[in-house]
Parts: structure tokens; sequence; C-alpha cells
């Protein structure tokens, strides 16, 4: 059974095509990449895999059940694109992870909230900050709260949305590194859709080329050298890799 499966999915907005045809699966413990030109239908295309968009054509199945019916929310993280925190908001870094433990089924006592709060903010690197406002925290750190208020009812599946837009290239390194680490050592399986190709392609294990339709799907490293690289970005894009984290990165 796939975590995630699309086939032969179409969508259309006033009659104008968004995706069209698009047929993969995502297995467990897959680490999928998702790339694409703006304009490609990456976000629509994550929106049909939550449910909170209806395909015109074609059929979406999370753990073979369709969105429609699919009750067992607790079973997904999302993380969306980057949310800013407003500074003088006095919310604590607690009261925002703890709110992912509203999708679960399961009557949480307080005492029982706070150690699952604090064990999943050890995971993400910011244990000791239960109490910290996350105004006042940096957008590397901001971002782990996201990550951790997604991870605190235990899902299978993590999908993250162009997660580290306006983040600093430290903080980016860090976040990957961790995101490897939670497909690797908590079996997690992740979705992340990035318009950064050579980060992307480092730390995926699969990866998925939109321009409307699936132009590739397959081994990054396949990717680099597929003449269908040049129908995605032009014939002039020179990809620049990289081979390891930065340095201050974990």
């Amino acid at each position: 059974m796939s975590v995630v499966a699309l086939d032969h999915v179409g969508m259309s907005y006033d009659g104008v095509r968004a995706l069209e045809d698009i047929t993969f699966a995502i297995e467990r413990g897959d680490f999928m990449g998702i790339i694409g030109p703006n304009g490609s239908g990456k976000t629509t295309l994550l929106k049909l895999m939550l449910g909170l968009l209806v395909p015109t054509e074609g059929e979406v199945r999370l753990f073979d059940t369709a969105p429609s019916a699919f009750r067992a929310w607790h079973r997904i993280g999302y993380v969306p694109q980057r949310t800013v925190f407003d500074q003088s908001l006095p919310v604590r870094v607690d009261e925002v992870v703890g709110t992912g433990l509203v999708a679960t089924a399961t009557r949480w006592s307080r005492a029982a909230a706070r150690r699952r709060v604090s064990e999943v903010l050890q995971v993400v690197g910011l244990a000791g900050k239960e109490p910290s406002r996350v105004g006042a925290l940096s957008a590397g750190q901001q971002q782990r709260v996201l990550i951790a208020r997604a991870l605190v009812c235990n899902p299978e599946l993590l999908i993250l949305d162009e997660p580290t837009g306006g983040v600093d290239p430290e903080a980016q390194a860090a976040f990957h590194a961790l995101l490897q680490r939670l497909n690797s050592e908590q079996g997690v399986t992740l979705v992340l859709v990035s318009h950064d190709i050579g980060v992307v392609a480092r730390d995926v294990t699969r990866l998925a080329c939109l321009n409307r339709r699936v132009i590739f799907c397959g081994s990054p490293n396949a990717f680099f050298t597929d003449p269908r690289l040049s129908a995605l970005y032009g014939e002039a894009v020179r990809v620049v890799g990289h081979a390891a984290p930065c340095a201050h990165a974990g």
C-alpha cells in the first residue's frame, strides 16, 4: 500500500489546465522532492494530496483511501510556506507545538501533552525552548517550531511546501539536515516542495519534476543527466550541487 498514490490526476481552474495526467506513487520511507518552474502546479499538487482540492480527473489516494473519506489526519503532518510570526505576539513555543495534538484521537492529559511537546522539541533541536516566545526566535528556529507542531502527533507522512523561503543559508542547511535525520532515523516519509534543485537533489531519495505534467520521476542522479532538465528550466540551466551540508548544520 502506497502512502500517496495519484492515478491520471488532472486539475483545471475555470477551464485552464493546472495539472494533467499526473501518475506516480510515494512509498513508505521515501524522501520525495517535488520541483518545477513557477506556475508548474507544485502547490496545486500538494493541495490535492491533502484533500484541499478535488481533482477534475483521476484519483488521489491517501493510505489507500480517498481524501474525502480519510479521517486519520493525525497520520499526516503539514508544514506550509514559511509563516512570519509577529514579534509582539505573546505565544509560547510549547503552546504552538501543542496545537498539533488537536488532530489526534487520543485524549492527552496535561502532563502527557507537556512530555510529548518536550520530546518533539528535543528531536528538532529546540530542547528547553518551551517557555520562549515564538516571535523572539530566529527564522530558522521558528521553522523548527512548525516542524515540531507537525511531528507532535507522530505522523507517518510529513509534507512541506517551500519551508525555507526567507531563511538564511546556514539555517537552511541545518533544516535540511534535520529532514534527513527524520527520514533515516525516525522513518518519516517526506514530501518536500522546493525551488532549490541543488539542495533538494542532494537530500531526497526520489525526485518528481513538474511542468503541468510529470516531466521526470526517479533518481535525482538520473535527472541531472536527463535532457528533460532543459525542458523544465531552459537550455542555459546550470545546476550547482552541494556536496555536503554546511559545517554548522545539525
